[in-house]
C-alpha cells in the first residue's frame, strides 16, 4: 500500500484534524515522534509526529489540510 505523509506540529493540530478526517471516513495511521525512554530526543529531530495516509485520498487530505491551517471554512 502507498501512503503519503502530513507533518503535524502538536497535539492541538492532530487532535483536530484527525477529526475532520474521521468525518470524512478517510482512514489514517497517527505516528507520535515522543519516546519517554530518549526523553523527546526524536521530537527535536524529527517533529512532534505525523499522519500516514493512503495516497487514494491524498487530493482530497492536501485540500482538507490546506483549509485547516489557513482556516478557510470548508465546504
Amino acid at each position: 500500500m502507498d501512503t503519503f505523509r502530513i507533518k503535524l506540529n502538536n497535539q492541538y493540530e492532530s487532535d483536530i484534524f484527525t477529526e475532520v478526517l474521521e468525518d470524512y471516513d478517510i482512514p489514517y495511521a497517527l505516528i507520535k515522534n515522543h519516546s519517554v525512554v530518549y526523553d523527546g530526543i526524536f521530537e527535536n529531530q524529527f517533529g512532534w509526529g505525523y499522519l500516514e495516509i493512503e495516497n487514494k485520498y491524498k487530493e482530497q487530505v492536501e485540500k482538507l489540510y490546506n483549509e485547516f491551517t489557513k482556516g478557510k471554512p470548508q465546504e
